[in-house]
C-alpha cells in the first residue's frame, strides 16, 4: 500500500517512526503531516476522532528524532525542568547553557496545533535551527513545555495555567527568559501575558518577577470563532492550508461553551476590554504570511489594538500559516529576521 493510499490512522502510526535515526528529514517529515492532516479533512472526520488519531508524542519520543544528531551538540538535551502542578517529562530543555546564569536568555516555547494536535519533531528542528544561527548561542537556553491538550482535559484555562507555573519557577533561576509560540502556542502567549496583567481567579496566579522580558508570536492565532468572509474566504485553501471552520472546530473542542468560545477573553483579536499596549512586552517580534487566513485579524488586532510598530512585524510575501516552521531553511529572509531579534536578548 503507497502512502497515498494509507489510511488517516496509518499515517498517524507512520509519522511517530524515527526512519532515520542518524538524520531528520525536515521537509520529509512536515509532508507526512500534511497529508496525514489532509486525510483527516478530506475524510471530514469530526475534531474528536481527529484528537484520538493524534500521534500524541512526548516531548522526549520528539526528540528522538534528533538524538543522535543533536545530543552531543546541545547542552542538557532533553533534560526535564521540573515543574510542580505539571506531569513529569512536560516540559523540558532542548538545550540548556552551561552554568547558566540569571541573566542568560531562555526561551520558553509552546507550539501549536489547535490545542488539539501535539509536539511534533518540526518543532524542536525548527528551534534548534533558530539556536544554531544566533550569535548568542552559547549563552541561549531554549525550554519546550507541552501543555495539556483540550482532549486531554487541557480545556481552557488549564493551558494558561501550565504556562504559568512554568514561567513562575523560570523565574526562580532566570531574569532574562522570554516566550514564544505559532499559532495556538501564540494564543497561549497571548494570553498568559494577558493573566499577568488581568488575573484569571480559578488558575495560578503569576509571580511578580514572572513577566517575560520579550514575546515570539508566529502566525498568531487569535480568533477562535472567526467569520467566513474577508481574507478567511479569499485566502481559504489551498492559498492557505487553515480555514476558518477549521479554527472554529479547535475552538469549539478548547472551550467550556459556545459563549466561552465567542467572549472577548478568549479572542485577543476581538478583545478591546484591556490594553494590549501595555500587556505585550516592549520586545515583541510577530510573524505572518501574507497567504494566511488570519490576515484580516492580524491587521486589526496589530494596528488597532496593539498598536505594534511596523518593523517589528515580519509579513512573510507568499508564505501560509506557520510557513517558518515548516520551511526555515526556504522562509530566509523571515528566519534572518527572527534571529536578529533573538539576539538582542
Amino acid at each position: 500500500m503507497s502512502t497515498e493510499e494509507l489510511t488517516s490512522q496509518q499515517l498517524a502510526q507512520k509519522i511517530t517512526k524515527v526512519t532515520d535515526p542518524d538524520h531528520f528529514d525536515h521537509h520529509k517529515w512536515a509532508g507526512l503531516y500534511v497529508q496525514w492532516i489532509s486525510s483527516t479533512n478530506k475524510n471530514k472526520l469530526p475534531m474528536e476522532a481527529i484528537a484520538e488519531e493524534d500521534p500524541g508524542m512526548t516531548i522526549s519520543q520528539n526528540l528522538d528524532f534528533l538524538r543522535n544528531e543533536y545530543q552531543d551538540k546541545l547542552n542538557n538535551f532533553g533534560v526535564e525542568f521540573p515543574v510542580d502542578g505539571i506531569e513529569k517529562g512536560r516540559v523540558a530543555w532542548l538545550v540548556e547553557a552551561k552554568n547558566r546564569s540569571l541573566d542568560d536568555p531562555v526561551l520558553v516555547y509552546f507550539h501549536g496545533g489547535g490545542y488539539v494536535h501535539g509536539l511534533i519533531p518540526v518543532f524542536p528542528s525548527f528551534l534548534k535551527e533558530v539556536y544554531l544561527r544566533s550569535s548568542n548561542s552559547d549563552r541561549l537556553s531554549i525550554l519546550i513545555v507541552d501543555y495539556k491538550l483540550s482532549w486531554q482535559g487541557g480545556k481552557w484555562p488549564i493551558p494558561v495555567d501550565e504556562a504559568t507555573r512554568t514561567l513562575n519557577k523560570l523565574s526562580e533561576t532566570s531574569k532574562n527568559f522570554f516566550i514564544g509560540g505559532d499559532s495556538a502556542g501564540a494564543h497561549l502567549c497571548c494570553s498568559s501575558l494577558r493573566h499577568q496583567n488581568h488575573p484569571i481567579e480559578s488558575i495560578t496566579k503569576a509571580k511578580s518577577g514572572a513577566m517575560p522580558v520579550g514575546a515570539i508570536l508566529i502566525s498568531p492565532w487569535i480568533n477562535i470563532h472567526p467569520p467566513m468572509t474577508g481574507t478567511y474566504e479569499t485566502n481559504k485553501p489551498p492559498r492557505d492550508f487553515s480555514s476558518a471552520q477549521t479554527s472554529k472546530e479547535y475552538g469549539r473542542l478548547f472551550t467550556n461553551s459556545k459563549e466561552e468560545q465567542q467572549s472577548k477573553l478568549l479572542n485577543p483579536a476581538l478583545d478591546d476590554t484591556v490594553d494590549w499596549t501595555q500587556i505585550l512586552p516592549e520586545k515583541t517580534w510577530v510573524y505572518y504570511g501574507d497567504h494566511e487566513v488570519m490576515v484580516d485579524d492580524f491587521e486589526n488586532w496589530l494596528i488597532n489594538l496593539v498598536q505594534l510598530p511596523r518593523e517589528k512585524v515580519f509579513v512573510d510575501l507568499g508564505a501560509y500559516h506557520d510557513n517558518i516552521i515548516v520551511d526555515p531553511w526556504g522562509r530566509k529572509e523571515a528566519m534572518q529576521s527572527l534571529v536578529s531579534f533573538v539576539n538582542t536578548f
